[in-house]
This record gives C-alpha cells, structure tokens and sequence, in this order.
C-alpha cells in the first residue's frame, strides 16, 4: 500500500509540472510600440537693459499652441523630431517680441535650448535689448504596450 502511495506522489508530480509548463507555453509576453514622451518646456531671463516687466511666452508646433507638460506618442522604434517656435513678448503699449526655434528629438533625456533677444523698438531705452533662453527636455513617462500571445 506505501508503494502505491509513492507511486501515486510521484505521478502527481510529474502531471504538476507539466501543467506548469503548458499554463507557461500560453503565457501573454508584453510588446511595448510606443512610448509617451513629455516636454518640458522652461523660459528664463538671462539679461534685461531696461526693456520691460511684463513678458509673455508663448510655443507652438505644426501652428498649434502647446505648452510645457505636452506629451507626444510615437513608435519607441522611431527616431522622430519636432520643431517648436517660441515667442517672447515685452507686453505694453508697443510691444517687443523676440523669435527662436528648438529642434527638439522626441527621445528619453534629449535636452536643447536656444536664445531669443529682444529689442526696445521706441521710447527712450530704444535699441536696448533683453535675452530669455529656452529649454527643452524631454522625458519618456510610459510605454505602450500591444499584448501577443506566444506559443
């Protein structure tokens, strides 16, 4: 009777792990395609020759307004690249505005920056000028993912 219950373990077993590595065969295996990037996006004042206080900033890409925070999705398996325009303006009764640009690559870390000057364009302080930098850095903050069934 003790043989037929060690028997009886043993083929319990044996079917054990088979099952385990069957439920294993079927198991769903995550694909990331995409991944979800963040731009940060930061204006500040380098210089200022008496041009002004008052100072809007304003971004767009593909002439759409966006702003610091924006989040783009695209193949993790694509290099792609974006172009933001950036607007300073001296905001008063005849308003300043200086103009800049940032390539920026939509890849974990990628960081950029430019400079935009402006000028005083009337008034007493006319010619004088004021310098902003812009920066860009982008973060990848999730992966997309498309589930596949692997046998």
């Amino acid at each position: 009777m003790r043989k037929i219950a060690v028997f009886l373990c043993v083929v319990a077993t044996l079917l054990s792990f088979l099952g385990c590595q069957e439920e294993h065969t079927y198991e769903r295996q995550k694909n990331y395609t995409h991944g979800v990037y963040k731009l940060t996006i930061t204006a500040s004042e380098i210089s200022n020759d008496s041009v002004g206080n008052d100072w809007r900033k304003s971004y767009s890409c593909d002439d759409r307004t966006i702003f610091s925070g924006e989040q783009w999705i695209v193949p993790l398996d694509a290099t792609e690249t974006v172009i933001i325009d950036a607007v300073i303006t001296e905001v008063d009764k005849c308003s300043d505005v200086g103009y800049g640009s940032l390539c920026v690559v939509l890849t974990d870390g990628f960081k950029t920056s430019t400079t935009i000057t402006v000028t005083e364009n009337k008034g007493r302080y006319k010619g004088n000028k004021a310098q902003w930098k812009i920066s860009c850095k982008v973060t990848l903050v999730e992966k997309l993912e498309q589930e596949q069934e692997y046998t």
